[in-house]
C-alpha cells in the first residue's frame, strides 16, 4: 500500500444473497471524471483503482471482522437514537448472526456514476462497455442526480 495514492474510500454495502449477507464495495465517480475513460490499449484509471482496493482487501477475515463490528456499532447507535436512526434488515442480521456476513475473493466491487444523463450515453458507450465488461452490468449504476440515491 505504500506509495499508492487512492483518492477516496469506497462505500461498503450489505446485500442479502440467499441466507447470507454479502459485503460489496462501491466506488463513486462524477460522469465528468476522466478516470472513467481511457483510450484503447490503456487501462481505465478507475479500474486500476478498484484493482488496488482489491489487493488491500485481501485479508478477508480481518475485513469481515471489521464490518461485523461496524454492524454492531450501527445497531448500538440506532438504539441510542430512540428510533430516529433507521437501519436495513441486513445490518440487524449481521449484528445478530455475524457469520452470515460473507465476502468474495477478490472483493466484489461496483461503480456508481452520477451526474449522468441519456444524451451523454451514446458518446460514453465504448467506455461504459469496458467498465461493465470488468465489473458486470449489474455493478455499474448510472444516475443523473444523487438525490434519493440508493445502492
Amino acid at each position: 500500500m505504500i506509495g499508492w495514492k487512492l483518492g477516496s474510500t469506497p462505500v461498503a454495502t450489505f446485500e442479502p444473497v440467499g441466507d447470507s449477507i454479502k459485503l460489496v464495495f462501491w466506488e463513486a465517480k462524477l460522469f465528468s471524471n476522466k478516470e472513467l475513460r481511457a483510450s484503447d490499449g490503456r487501462e481505465v484509471p478507475v479500474l486500476t483503482q478498484i484493482k488496488k482496493y482489491r489487493q488491500i482487501l485481501k485479508n478477508i477475515s480481518g475485513v469481515l471482522e471489521s464490518y461485523r463490528q461496524v454492524a454492531s456499532n450501527q445497531v448500538a447507535l440506532a438504539e441510542m437514537s430512540g428510533g430516529k436512526r433507521k437501519l436495513s434488515k441486513a445490518v440487524f442480521t449481521v449484528n445478530e448472526t455475524p457469520s452470515k456476513l460473507v465476502m468474495s475473493d477478490p472483493a466484489d466491487f461496483g461503480l456508481f456514476i452520477y451526474d449522468y444523463d441519456e444524451p451523454q450515453s451514446e458518446a460514453f458507450r465504448p467506455y461504459l462497455k469496458r467498465l461493465t465488461d470488468y465489473l458486470t452490468e449489474s455493478r455499474v449504476k448510472k444516475k443523473g442526480s444523487v438525490r434519493g440515491l440508493q445502492i
